[in-house]
């Protein structure tokens, strides 16, 4: 061997520095780079208040999608612009009817089986609505501690939809 394979290269202080440098900025460019994918794609919200339980409490972190079309069953995160954002479950979309006898709710004249309702209105009825294209009827899984689209809130259009929601941190 030569001399000259033997001699390993040695970084000088400014090619430290440079290398530092280069390092440091490549991890904020995709740090940056996560951040707006994160921001564009995903939204997230706590729970406020009982409207929702049982099956989110007070304080629970939801993680939603901002690409998804939210459909009957769903939890999606909206804006109000009384409450801010809310979160509720889609029961009726676009073309539905929707009606409420004897606290049992009916979509389309059939009745839905709903196993997360807490606290079920026996006494509530509602009249048929049928819900505008583009457009949700949101009501919280705590119906008798709810504030939703039974209650004055009205429909919430598609536009007012933030995201889906896909999961939780209780």
């Amino acid at each position: 061997m030569t001399d000259i394979e033997n001699k390993t290269v040695q970084p000088t202080e400014k090619n430290k520095k440079k290398f530092d440098i280069k390092l440091i900025l490549e991890i904020v460019v995709e740090a940056v780079v996560l951040c707006v994918l994160f921001s564009v794609f995903i939204c997230t919200a706590h729970v406020t208040g009982q409207s929702m339980e049982p099956t989110y409490s007070d304080g629970t972190f939801l993680i939603a999608s901002r690409l998804s079309t939210p459909h009957v069953g769903d939890i999606v995160l909206a804006r109000d612009d009384e409450f801010g954002v809310i979160v509720k479950r889609v029961i009726a979309e676009g073309g539905d009817t929707i009606e409420i006898q004897d606290g049992n709710v009916y979509l389309n004249r059939e009745r839905v089986d709903e196993p997360y309702v807490k606290y079920p209105d026996m006494s509530e009825t509602m009249t048929e609505v049928t819900v505008p294209e583009s457009e949700y009827f949101l009501a919280g899984d705590n119906r008798a501690n709810s504030i939703d689209s039974r209650s004055g809130l009205g429909t919430i259009t598609k536009d007012d939809i933030i995201g889906v929601v896909f999961f939780d941190i209780f």
